[in-house]
């Protein structure tokens, strides 16, 4: 530490200067001073110790390059270095990178990433599980075979496609061999089949005759099939079937009905059952056995039966369309018309209920809660039996005429495609890829329509007389 070194008069100031900074690295230091002088008597006098605090200037290191790369951790002043390369090395203890390149994570190098763009520290590209572009979605980066441009392999609980739908959840597996749908056809006096179709041919799969008469109405939740047995036979009724894919098992049956049962749906909870004669009937099946919850009979013959969650409507053969409201213990008819014909067969579409209409052709309705209105009809001979619609398109079994397509826009049907591959069609389910006709004894048949033809892909005929279609629409 050096002083001005001039000599101390009384009231005079001095200037003390501290030009040895060693050791004061970064933040401050305190210095002790203490001075000794005389004055002009020859007298020695001291002042002090004093203390005072200087702050540091911070240490500034040179320019450091501690992985050799010549890329410096500095961000800026060391362009002048030996063989500089550049400022800013984003990892100066690996010499294998240095700069930020933008890149998306893609561990298993499939092309697919998952997550968001990010800055990765890099070397000349990319490290490896990390590309700059592709397609995004990958639900697992570790697996080179998950991706969305793979195919669902069905059946090993895995989402390889990642559209979120596994195994038979999914329309990749639609007619896999592990994801069977089936086909379920009543078959008059030969009882209940099951068949799976492949998009080329039927393999008939289930068979099972209990003798209850004749078949004429199928139709199935998740758990149970449901058959509907008329006159033909030593009993009729309601039976109740699981199917496990080769064999069905018989777990329920009701034989109150008086008349002979026709058709059959079911809402979820309650099953109903069209009862010619009988008029109609709701049950509650429980897996072993069925309970008679309702009944209501408005005359002529109930032939068919379908809901929509609000109203459940019946086709009531030469007494029209009728509709009802259920509550759990009784039916209540909230809207019946009669234009004519014989109601044989009805669905709807969410929109307008269609009715199979035997001598009248096809009808449309609308429902208000209390009344229907006739919104459209159109009849190109033949004897309509059964109807349903893909959503697109409303296909009608009517009889000896076969298979019709119609639109219906609001106030009038055009038929867009008619096939008549002979015998008598009775009724037509599909499940969004082909179009089923029960055809008498004509067997069971699967058509594809694509807007203006039919193409008849398949036909299966076990003998008998085939009544009524119902099956498990695809997923896709």
């Amino acid at each position: 530490m050096n002083f001005d070194s001039a000599s101390i008069s009384g009231g005079d100031d001095r200037t003390i200067i501290v030009s040895d900074l060693s050791g004061c690295v970064g933040g401050s230091r305190t210095y002790s001073v203490k001075i000794t002088y005389k004055d002009k008597y020859g007298i020695q006098h001291t002042v002090g110790p004093s203390e005072f605090v200087v702050n540091c200037t911070p240490d500034v290191p040179g320019c450091v390059d501690s992985d050799g790369d010549h890329y410096y951790l500095d961000l800026s002043g060391c362009s002048g270095e030996s063989s500089f390369l550049g400022h800013g090395d984003c990892d100066d203890g690996n010499a294998s990178v240095w700069q930020l390149l933008s890149g998306y994570k893609d561990f298993d190098s499939d092309g697919y990433y998952e997550g968001v763009l990010q800055q990765v520290c890099s070397g000349a590209a990319l490290p490896g599980g990390y590309i700059s572009s592709g397609i995004s979605g990958d639900c697992n980066d570790s697996d080179f075979d998950i991706n969305p441009g793979v195919d669902e392999v069905c059946g090993n609980e895995v989402d390889d496609d990642c559209d979120g739908d596994i195994d038979c959840d999914d329309s990749d597996c639609d007619r896999s061999p592990a994801c069977p749908s089936y086909v379920y056809l009543a078959n008059c006096t030969d009882g209940l089949r099951a068949y799976i179709f492949d998009g080329s041919g039927f393999t008939d799969v289930g068979h099972i005759d209990d003798g209850y008469g004749c078949a004429v109405g199928v139709w199935g939740d998740d758990t149970y099939v449901y058959l509907a047995s008329s006159t033909e036979g030593p009993i009729i009724g309601l039976q109740a079937y699981i199917f496990d894919g080769s064999s069905f098992a018989n777990v329920g049956h009701t034989d109150e009905v008086e008349f002979g049962a026709m058709n059959v749906w079911g809402d979820g909870t309650y099953i109903y059952l069209a009862n010619y004669t009988d008029g109609l009937r709701a049950y509650i099946f429980d897996g072993s056995g069925f309970t008679d919850v309702n009944h209501i009979d408005d005359g002529d013959y109930a032939y068919g039966v379908w809901g929509d969650g609000d109203y459940v409507y019946l086709a009531n053969g030469s007494g029209g369309l009728r509709a009802y409201t259920f509550n759990g213990s009784s039916f209540a008819n909230v809207g019946h018309i009669d234009g004519g014909g014989y109601a044989s067969g009805v669905w709807g579409d969410g929109t307008y209920i269609y009715s199979a209409n035997y001598s009248d052709g096809l009808r449309a309705y609308t429902f208000n809660g209390s009344s229907f209105t006739n919104v459209g009809n159109i009849d190109d001979g033949g004897l309509a039996s059964g109807v349903w619609g893909d959503g697109t398109y409303i296909y009608l079994a009517n009889g000896v005429d076969g298979l019709r397509a119609y639109t219906f826009n609001g106030s009038s049907f055009a038929n867009v495609g008619h096939i008549d591959d002979g015998d008598h069609a009775e009724d037509v389910w599909g499940d969004g890829d082909y179009v089923y006709l029960a055809n008498g004894s004509g067997g069971l048949r699967a058509y594809i329509f694509d807007g203006s033809g039919f193409t008849d892909v398949n036909h299966i005929d076990d003998g008998d007389y085939a009544e009524d279609v119902w099956g498990e629409a695809q997923s896709g």
